[in-house]
């Protein structure tokens, strides 16, 4: 756990990133109860399951540590697989191009003697694969269809497929960016770094789950010796994106997941074309397209 603070003359910003799940339990097993939530009442334990979506912050604590096995997560890991199946299948009907080795034989190509007489699957980013990094919040409304945040998870994951697929490497990290008036936490969890595979079973509890959030986000609130009394009643409330982007130094190429409804996600659509939607929220194509820019500039000064 790294820990930073900095003192302003109107704020306090503190800033804490775990490098891992473990690393966050781990922290949360072996601290106290702060000064500012003594003798309180405590959300993270006294939260019920409609609120929290766990029935006790020890089910929450177990879920984070060795990932979610249920019906809802099958459930939720076929939608996922179904919804890649689709996009990869758009994919490969927009990236065929004629070449001279292929998948498969371009019949009148070859008949007419053409050394381009096979169909390949165009490549993208055929340099040295650059870095593709998602904040991705784990803020949500109380009144959050449970539909919609297991939809944004899925066209995470699904997006994170897409992107590698294309060439690229992909940095996932969890934030929560909270405040009071005269305080700031920026909260960070690493669930996934370039080099890694994603591992789906864990990351289904903090992507979806809102225990993530009410209980184990809470008591980390609960525990910061850092913070006021002003976090006693509503545990803060969360940034909006410009400013979290502020704080977060967040870079035009990066990406951050944000609210459902501000996706454009909706029970209401099919699942492609909520992650249509969604894509074309996060201006995913101009993103990269600025990515590969970059790239050629930086070829260019050496």
């Amino acid at each position: 756990m790294d820990k930073q603070i900095k003192y302003d003359l109107d704020e306090d910003i503190i800033y804490i990133n775990f490098n891992s799940l473990y690393d966050f339990i781990n922290y949360l097993d072996n601290v106290q109860t702060s000064n500012a939530f003594v003798g309180m009442s405590l959300s993270s334990y006294t939260g019920g399951f409609e609120f929290t979506g766990t029935d006790s912050f020890e089910q929450a604590r177990k879920l984070c540590l060795e990932g979610e096995y249920s019906q809802d997560y099958e459930k939720f890991d076929s939608a996922r697989i179904a919804l890649e199946t689709k996009i990869a299948e758009k994919e490969k009907n927009r990236k065929i191009k004629n070449d001279i080795l292929g998948f498969a034989p371009n019949v009148p190509a070859y008949l007419m003697g053409h050394p381009l007489n096979m169909f390949n699957m165009e490549k993208s980013n055929k340099d040295a694969p650059s870095v593709v990094r998602i904040f991705y919040s784990i803020s949500a409304s109380a009144f959050e269809d449970k539909h919609n945040l297991y939809m944004r998870g899925i066209c995470t994951l699904a997006l994170i497929k897409q992107i590698e697929s294309m060439g690229y490497r992909v940095q996932l990290d969890l934030v929560e960016c909270s405040r009071t008036k005269h305080q700031v936490m920026i909260t960070s969890w690493t669930l996934k770094n370039p080099d890694d595979f994603i591992d789906y079973r864990a990351s289904y509890f903090p992507l979806v789950n809102p225990s993530f959030l009410r209980r184990l986000h809470f008591r980390l609130i609960e525990v910061v010796p850092e913070l006021t009394k002003s976090w006693n009643y509503g545990y803060g409330y969360p940034l909006k994106i410009p400013e979290a982007r502020k704080y977060l130094g967040v870079k035009s190429t990066d990406i951050i997941i944000n609210t459902p409804r501000e996706l454009g996600i909706s029970n209401s659509k099919s699942d492609i074309k909520n992650y249509e939607a969604f894509c074309d929220s996060l201006n995913i194509q101009s993103i990269l397209q600025e990515k590969e820019q970059d790239k050629v500039k930086d070829k260019e000064l050496y």
